[in-house]
């Protein structure tokens, strides 16, 4: 009937809002996380690949061994407690 047919479109049309608003916000998340575990040599690489051949963690080592991160975080912590 009409009726089921509208409601039908109604639903499809809706399921592609959707789908299309997930993939919207979903999509740069996954980009971020994929480029961490990527080798720097492969960021800039054309085409771009969408799953990594190698998962590098040189990016998360040099963090944490080369640059004073915790002193940055124990500061990040500091400033908005005394101000509770």
């Amino acid at each position: 009937s009409i009726k089921t047919k509208k409601l039908v479109k109604k639903i499809l049309f809706y399921v592609f809002i959707c789908i299309f608003f997930f993939i919207l916000v979903i999509f740069p998340f996954y980009w971020m996380l994929k480029t961490a575990f990527e080798a720097r040599e492969n960021l800039f690489r054309y085409p771009p690949t969408f799953f990594p051949q190698v998962l590098d963690l040189s990016g998360f080592i040099g963090v944490f061994t080369e640059k004073p991160i915790f002193l940055w975080l124990k500061n990040s912590l500091l400033v908005p407690f005394p101000s509770c």
